[in-house]
């Protein structure tokens, strides 16, 4: 059972490990907090870490799907906050192409993001 498990998991596991060991490391060298971090977390989205746990926490029965959008909610109000802010001062200055710019912007990366989750399950 555990090694069906592992098995194709072995990458995302490995991943987990590099990163504590680099907490850890870190940590232990008294590295820079804000520097080890970023580090981290580049690390861990480019590698899709972090959606490798919550698709863990997600297979939780019943409390598993609802705090993965509680999670993830913040990170889709962050993005349109800033679409808001941009369409905001645009609208300030005068400039009408920005705003239309923005929201092309805004939906590009949404599409991008999309695209990116889809391509990094298929790869």
């Amino acid at each position: 059972m555990w090694r069906t498990f592992f098995y194709p998991h072995r990458r995302n596991l490995i991943v987990w490990v590099i990163i504590a060991a680099f907490i850890v490391v870190g940590w232990g060298l008294d590295l820079n907090r804000e520097l080890l971090a970023a580090v981290i977390l580049v690390g861990g989205l480019f590698t899709q870490a972090f959606a490798f746990v919550l698709s863990l926490v997600g297979a939780i029965p019943v409390f598993g799907p609802v705090v993965v959008s509680v999670l993830t909610w913040p990170v889709l109000f962050i993005i349109k906050g800033v679409t808001f802010i941009m369409t905001y001062f645009a609208i300030r200055r005068g400039y009408g192409r920005d705003i239309i710019r923005a929201n092309v912007l805004a939906s590009t990366f949404f599409i991008g993001i999309i695209l990116g989750f889809v391509l990094g399950k298929v790869i």
